[in-house]
């Protein structure tokens, strides 16, 4: 599983396109991070937020809202984790910080076709579903 935003110079504008631009958005927010295990040791350096190699980058606001930006397992190039065991724990962390809403945009692909279209299919409800996330017009919603 290989979730990426599609564009990542948008940054934080995603609240903007999500439609929340009328909520409060404080300043603070918190990245939650996994970064690949070649880079696990390193020391954290300036700009860490805007790399793409991450396992999971997730970024929740102090209002409660946040954005799952990035999410890589096995196929991403994790050696011991897959998607189902990474997307496990960010739903722990969201419902023990009480996050009130979450985005993620699915741009996943098996080859060339949209991998949320052939799980859609395959099980009748796209693979975000698990975890209680529904289509809205942009993005998946929790």
């Amino acid at each position: 599983m290989e979730l990426e935003m599609a564009n990542p110079n948008l940054g934080f504008s995603v609240c903007l396109i999500s439609g929340w631009s009328h909520n409060f958005v404080s300043k603070r927010k918190y990245h939650v991070i996994i970064p690949v295990e070649s880079e696990w040791s390193q020391k954290l350096e300036d700009g860490v937020c805007d790399l793409q190699t991450h396992l999971l980058h997730g970024l929740i606001h102090c209002n409660g809202f946040g954005h799952l930006l990035c999410i890589k397992g096995r196929e991403g190039g994790s050696k011991y984790l897959c998607g189902r065991e990474i997307m496990d724990l960010w739903d722990r962390i969201c419902a023990n910080l009480r996050t009130r809403k979450i985005t993620v945009e699915d741009v996943s692909k098996k080859r060339s076709m949209d991998l949320r279209l052939l799980y859609g299919i395959a099980y009748g409800h796209p693979w975000f579903g698990r975890w209680g996330y529904k289509f809205f017009p942009w993005k998946f919603l929790v």
